[in-house]
């Protein structure tokens, strides 16, 4: 589900390490098994030996109304923009918190996410915080789908990994994503939302894009929600996987 030697969390050892479980895993296994598709084309390239493509899932969520659970988190319906990470270098939310102090709108930028390491980088991302930039913390069950369902849109910085679980989410409550512009990311949203590079300004430009353009905002989050139904249910994962686990028994 990545390149997790990537990560630039990993100290050199770590990342060695990592590395080299990934070069036993086309020795050992009799399946390898990819999430996405650039993943995939990664292991062919890298080991001349193909993976089996299976994507993760997501449910598709209804837009909760409950403005009391929102209040309470200071939020508004439609009011904000929201990421979802841990706060990890590899998933840029210092860049988002950059680009969105430059947005001059009135809409907030909500952050679902910690990290168990109280580090440089997650204290100067916290040192962020103000009436536009509120810290949630981890959130789960009902507050957490309460609180997607209610963005206004959905912003994705990850770029390390293959398909992100919290993507295939907002997507699937009909949000309209905002990605960085990673093979992993752009192959989840095809046409179904819009994204952005590293470059200054850019971020902040489609955040403001994106507020002036309701209309597309929500008609874009719909396709997004009918792309998770048609390639990403768990429907069709599940049945992948017992596709490919009867394959591999009656090989044996």
């Amino acid at each position: 589900d990545g390149l997790e030697w990537k990560r630039r969390k990993w100290g050199s050892l770590a990342s060695k390490y990592l590395k080299f479980s990934e070069q036993l895993s086309r020795i050992f296994c009799q399946a390898i098994i990819a999430d996405s598709k650039a993943i995939r084309e990664y292991y062919f390239k890298q080991y001349n030996k193909m993976p089996v493509y299976i994507p993760y899932g997501a449910d598709l969520t209804e837009r909760l109304d409950d403005p009391g659970s929102l209040k309470k988190y200071g939020l508004e319906s439609n009011k904000y923009f929201l990421q979802v990470c841990r706060l990890e270098p590899e998933n840029n939310t210092d860049l988002v918190i950059k680009e969105f102090m430059k947005y001059e709108g009135g809409l907030k930028l909500a952050i679902i996410g910690d990290s168990p390491y109280q580090n440089e980088f997650v204290r100067s991302i916290k040192s962020k915080a103000s009436e536009k930039i509120i810290f949630l913390g981890a959130v789960y069950g009902d507050d957490y789908k309460i609180i997607l369902s209610n963005c206004y849109a959905y912003i994705h910085g990850h770029e390390v990994g293959g398909t992100n679980p919290a993507l295939l989410e907002a997507m699937g409550a009909g949000r309209f994503p905002i990605v960085l512009n990673v093979p992993y990311n752009l192959e989840v949203i095809e046409e179904c939302g819009v994204s952005f590079n590293r470059s200054d300004n850019d971020l902040s430009k489609k955040i403001k894009e994106a507020q002036d353009a309701p209309e597309m905002v929500r008609e874009i989050g719909q396709k997004a929600r009918e792309r998770i139904r048609n390639h990403f249910s768990w429907d069709s994962v599940i049945n992948a996987y017992d596709r490919l686990f009867q394959e591999m028994m009656a090989s044996r």
